[in-house]
């Protein structure tokens, strides 16, 4: 019993661990840099920034997040042309 709630305390604090080192990632930190902060090696922080662009490995929902299919809506007019009210 305790075992188990011991591993999911550990992924848990895996999972909070790699949520900050992807806000990192996002706020465009080296990966020296995350991995001074998160006291591990570089090559750490470079397996698992290499992760975080890998569309494949994303559910089906987060793939069409990732590629905009879900909050993109195509225009009903041009927005390329210019309206000068004369015609």
């Amino acid at each position: 019993m305790a075992r188990g709630r011991c591993a999911g305390f550990q992924t848990s604090r895996v999972q909070a661990r790699n949520k900050r080192i992807f806000d990192k990632w996002l706020a465009c930190w080296t990966q020296e840099e995350i991995a001074v902060s998160e006291d591990m090696t570089q090559q750490t922080t470079a397996d698992l920034s290499r992760t975080f662009t890998e569309i494949g490995s994303l559910a089906k929902s987060g793939k069409a997040a990732a590629e905009h299919a879900v909050d993109f809506t195509v225009p009903i007019f041009n927005i390329w042309k210019q309206e000068t009210g004369r015609e």
